[in-house]
């Protein structure tokens, strides 16, 4: 809901419980508890009744977004963690748990999930031993895989992982001692960093108007995008979307659009109100353009103009 929506929140958040989880009359939640590390990897077995098929094709299938709450552990660990809460409820918490980081996050953290399965089918790994992951086969995977990629994205990799399975209230399967020996290995063994890329030059700019129809929407929303994002210091990401048919709600819209006027009532400026960024989060933060009149070509706001 949105706030302006909300009249008795008290009661509103208390239909919303009903609607989403239900009655807890006949549920027992006594038996569930959390699990330590030796109870869980204890208990994994080729008996165990699985609840999905780990694999990757499997991952693949679903969006992104759903991976890691979709994916679950063999039932057992279920009943143990969850007691005899309704599969409903217990998928609730999961979207819950789910939501300790961002869509995008989640999204990737997907990836992540989806990666490590490809490997797992690759290897042949029992599907018993896929989720959750025993200590050992999380090193094996990290040892094949350090030497391909940068230490950031390594880093990535193991807190998509470990997000799965706080997702599912499971253990992971590293103490203090293992995952500070991840950590420094990872570190050792990856990609030496990339060069810093040289900075955009105006001949950047010059080079891509060659190549632009202005008469091509998409063209210059391109062009106005690279523009603002220069002038206005912003991320590429605060401006683009990865579905036009379906934005997140943490791009602006048109509406979020802004024209400030000089005396004779030409535009000078242009704010851009941005409902979320990685500094501000979800309190929103104004990214300013101003009239660049000494060369129309680069003026953000005479290039938003046209676009719009």
């Amino acid at each position: 809901p949105q706030r302006h929506e909300l009249t008795d929140q008290a009661a509103q958040s208390r239909q919303h419980a009903l609607t989403i989880i239900g009655s807890l009359s006949v549920a027992d939640t006594s038996s569930g508890s959390a699990l330590t590390p030796a109870e869980v990897w204890s208990s994994l077995s080729a008996d165990n009744t699985p609840t999905c098929h780990l694999s990757g094709k499997t991952a693949d299938d679903l969006d992104r977004e759903h991976v890691l709450v979709e994916l679950s552990p063999a039932e057992h660990l279920v009943s143990a963690i969850h007691g005899s809460l309704p599969p409903h409820t217990i998928k609730q918490l999961r979207q819950f748990r789910s939501h300790r980081v961002k869509l995008d996050t989640r999204k990737s953290y997907g990836g992540h999930v989806v990666a490590f399965l490809r490997w797992a089918d690759d290897l042949d790994i029992p599907q018993h031993m896929r989720f959750p992951i025993p200590p050992t086969i999380v090193l094996l995977y990290f040892s094949s895989a350090a030497p391909f990629y940068a230490a950031n994205t390594l880093s990535k990799m193991v807190s998509g992982l470990q997000a799965w399975h706080a997702v599912h209230a499971l253990p992971w399967a590293l103490d203090r001692v293992e995952a500070r020996t991840l950590r420094q290995a990872l570190a050792n063994l990856a990609l030496p960093p990339l060069d810093l890329r040289r900075p955009v030059r105006m001949a950047d700019f010059e080079a891509m108007q060659r190549h632009m129809d202005v008469a091509d929407r998409a063209h210059t929303a391109v062009y106005t995008c690279a523009l603002f994002s220069l002038w206005s210091m912003a991320r590429h990401g605060e401006l683009t979307v990865d579905v036009v048919s379906r934005p997140h709600d943490s791009r602006p819209r048109r509406s979020d659009i802004r024209m400030a006027t000089g005396e004779q009532g030409q535009i000078k400026s242009v704010i851009l109100y941005l409902p979320e960024d990685k500094t501000h989060g979800n309190t929103g933060f104004n990214r300013v353009v101003s009239t660049q009149s000494q060369d129309p070509r680069m003026c953000p706001v005479a290039a938003l103009q046209h676009h719009l």
